[in-house]
């Protein structure tokens, strides 16, 4: 059961407000929705929410300044930009503190990214979240490290200017496993390094050996469980 927390959602989009509103409303969340920069600004300083939900054009404003205010407060809020796929935009909203959710939105990746923006109170995995030591790996052939997996997903790590090749769906590889494996990114943020870029995934494939051999993959590798359900 997804423990409720307060949203704040600025979406001038009739189309993409009437989404996120239900999709939130449906995870128990309580919601309210405002239209433009003004408004979302007073409601910021009113009472700020533990999430909030921008698109990232308002206007003569942007989403990225509703970041930078609600991330000033020093609060609580956690911050999710919603817009078109950009690794500049992306990147500059890591740096803040922000996650970067790419359009076109889906139901699922738009769960996961709230689900990891809130935290593990949350956390809608059906595994144990598993720590792992900056595991070796290559996204689409490139250097990385993979952060923490389960068995429904993974975070890992990138140079930030290799970043910019992320797609709807890449494949990573690891030394500990002869298998590549589809994986759809979900979410990017700034690095626990600077220069690089953190990214969550959710795994893409649904051939039996290809989840056989991720989990096989979890299991062995190092590391300690971050959470569980």
């Amino acid at each position: 059961m997804t423990a409720a927390r307060q949203v704040l959602v600025v979406a001038p989009l009739p189309y993409l407000a009437d989404a996120v509103v239900s999709w939130l409303a449906a995870a128990g969340h309580d919601v309210r929705l405002v239209r433009d920069f003004s408004d979302a600004k007073l409601a910021l300083d009113l009472e700020p929410p533990d999430l909030l939900v921008t698109e990232l054009k308002l206007g003569a404003f942007n989403g990225l300044h509703l970041a930078l205010r609600a991330l000033r407060h020093g609060s609580r809020t956690a911050v999710l930009v919603v817009g078109p796929p950009d690794a500049g935009l992306s990147a500059d909203a890591g740096r803040l503190g922000a996650r970067y959710l790419a359009e076109p939105v889906t139901q699922l990746a738009f769960q996961a990214a709230v689900e990891d923006a809130l935290g593990p109170k949350t956390d809608a995995r059906r595994s144990p979240r598993k720590a792992v030591p900056r595991l070796p790996a290559t996204v689409n052939g490139l250097p990385a490290a993979l952060v923490d997996m389960s068995y429904q997903g993974l975070r890992f790590e990138m140079a930030e200017e290799d970043a910019g090749m992320l797609r709807a769906e890449v494949t990573v590889g690891t030394p500990l496993s002869a298998v590549e494996f589809p994986v759809r990114p979900i979410w990017t943020a700034a690095g626990d390094d600077q220069g690089m870029v953190s990214c969550g995934a959710t795994l893409a494939m649904v051939d039996p050996e290809s989840i056989v051999a991720w989990r096989d993959l979890v299991d062995a590798a190092p590391g300690g469980t971050l959470d569980a359900n």
